[in-house]
């Protein structure tokens, strides 16, 4: 797996600062929820959760890339409430339930993502959220540098709303939170957006 290369390089300055954010943003999201047992689908080398420590007792943090899961169990040892998993979710189904499932700069790499929202939501309590951070539409100049890459450049609100609705969904909204810049090797930088879409399994 791609991601296992990248497990002891991961965690740089931008992306840390760019985490922080994109948790405070979740956090948001999910906190007003009183959301309990959480779920982060694709969590690398645990960025996202480590910033919401102090908002959740109960964090699973479940990714495929075993190379990711050796490196997220060193930043989260000694800690209280998060438990990492290597799991495949897009292969089998998981066992448990969870008030809430976030991911963070995931979904695009996922070739069926209905089946994915469709899991979530299977995966989440009455009344539970998903909150997803992801990237809005680009011509693939994101992905650029990763060799054979075949997941999507990005999603347009409308078609990422469309999939969570038919996946069940209810009270989806969608928003950009996040601009910034990709450094390019040899290129100019490359400028970005993340949208933030959040939905609820009907109680």
């Amino acid at each position: 797996m791609i991601f296992d290369s990248f497990a002891d390089t991961f965690d740089t300055a931008l992306r840390v600062a760019r985490a922080k954010t994109i948790a405070g943003r979740i956090g948001q999201e999910i906190a007003a929820k009183k959301a309990g047992r959480v779920l982060e689908f694709g969590c690398g080398t645990g960025l996202i959760s480590l910033n919401l420590a102090s908002t959740f007792s109960n964090i699973t943090l479940m990714d495929s890339s075993a190379g990711m899961i050796v490196r997220l169990e060193a930043n989260v040892s000694g800690m209280q409430g998060q438990y990492p998993v290597l799991f495949d979710l897009t292969h089998a189904p998981y066992q448990g339930t969870f008030d809430a499932v976030y991911s963070s700069m995931v979904i695009h790499h996922i070739p069926n993502v209905p089946a994915l929202l469709t899991r979530f939501h299977g995966l989440l309590n009455p009344g539970g959220i998903l909150c997803s951070v992801d990237l809005e539409p680009d011509d693939g100049a994101f992905h650029a540098d990763i060799p054979d890459y075949d997941g999507h450049n990005g999603f347009a609100h409308e078609d990422f709303a469309a999939m969570m609705r038919a996946a069940g969904y209810a009270h989806v909204r969608i928003d950009t939170f996040y601009r910034a810049e990709r450094p390019m090797e040899g290129r100019n930088p490359l400028p970005y957006s993340l949208f933030c879409a959040t939905g609820e399994r009907k109680a």
